[in-house]
């Protein structure tokens, strides 16, 4: 029987800072809760939320208020959260694209006959010890790419035949092979993940005011899991039963878009729990924000620039209950990895002529 939650019950405490010259004291520091209570056994997850506001720094005489501290920032939180969300579904098991592959059957079957072929001869060759001949048989196909001449595309073919067929296909056989042979037990899942990003925005000339951010943001999600559909849970780990995924992913060039924006995550997202039971689940999120204006300004008196600065923290714990789905976002571009430049010369090398 699950114990009784009571509430919510709420919490405010505002702490006055020194003085400016006209006798005022602003708020230097506001402390809100929402909180809920649960008797014996604490078996459920309680939903919560913390907002702390404070000033750091002011000028003296300056009127500064604790309510000119940064808001929660949603866009932070997200990106934070799509990866953490990512980390949980991957905890579920491997899943696999066995609906793609079907899809693609024709383009999997002529690129394992082809290599299958070349493997056969070279198989042989090795038998009647012609060791040029069965290194040869490897080579074929295999040539480095030479700048923009016809012979790179070899090269490009290989990368594109290996990254979005060979590695996949492999990877899939031991994701389905696992999932046929075992159902995962209940089990609790948590996870983390946290994000820091420095902003600084410039006054936009030698006399104004300048802002810098710092976002540090956490991520927890936390649940028990259990299969309560052993056989959607398969198909679904197989890649059946979505599908707005497997049309995505038969797009051309689809994957490129996922470079930069997770559609392929949200599409997933909605078959990602099928078949599974989620109970106790909660989202945590933690952000400290901190925040520095300075401003320039000319003191006629003294004749010379001043800066006058002035700083700023927040800070945000939230929990919810339950597990949303992760957030469609644009990725901002901080170049391409490895294996996206690879991918990205060798498409273009393919499409030359």
């Amino acid at each position: 029987m699950v114990s009784p939650v009571t509430g919510p019950y709420f919490d405010t405490v505002n702490l006055k800072g020194p003085p400016n010259q006209f006798g005022f004291s602003p708020n230097w520091t506001i402390i809100n809760r929402k909180w809920y209570r649960q008797r014996k056994p604490y078996d459920q997850p309680l939903a919560f939320e913390l907002t702390k506001r404070l000033v750091i720094a002011s000028p003296e005489g300056r009127t500064t208020n604790a309510e000119a501290s940064p808001n929660f920032a949603v866009y932070n939180a997200n990106v934070v959260f799509n990866k953490a969300y990512a980390k949980f579904v991957a905890q579920l098991g491997d899943a696999s694209q066995w609906g793609v592959n079907f899809a693609e059957f024709s383009q999997s079957m002529s690129m394992i006959n082809s290599r299958a072929m070349q493997l056969y001869r070279f198989a042989r060759k090795l038998n009647r010890f012609d060791f040029p001949g069965a290194a040869n048989e490897l080579k074929k196909g295999l040539k480095p790419p030479k700048g923009l001449k016809p012979g790179s595309k070899w090269f490009a073919n290989n990368w594109l035949e290996f990254h979005f067929g060979w590695e996949p296909l492999v990877k899939d056989i031991g994701a389905g092979i696992e999932t046929l042979q075992s159902t995962p037990s209940p089990k609790r899942i948590s996870v983390r993940d946290r994000g820091v990003e420095d902003v600084f925005i410039p006054s936009g000339s030698h006399y104004g005011t300048s802002f810098r951010y710092r976002y540090d943001t956490g991520v927890a999600i936390c649940a028990k899991v259990s299969v309560s559909n052993p056989n959607l849970y398969v198909a679904n780990q197989l890649g059946f039963v979505n599908p707005l995924s497997v049309a995505w992913e038969l797009v051309p060039f689809s994957f490129c878009v996922d470079w930069f924006a997770n559609v392929g995550q949200v599409l997933n997202s909605l078959t990602d729990f099928m078949g599974l039971d989620i109970s106790q689940a909660s989202v945590t999120k933690k952000q400290v924000i901190d925040l520095t204006n300075t401003t320039v300004t000319f003191d006629t008196v003294a004749q010379q620039d001043i800066g006058l600065v002035q700083s700023w923290k927040s800070v945000y714990v939230i929990r919810s209950l339950g597990i949303p789905g992760p957030t469609l976002l644009i990725k901002p571009f901080k170049g391409f990895s490895l294996a996206r430049g690879a991918t990205a010369i060798s498409l273009l090398l393919q499409q030359m002529r």
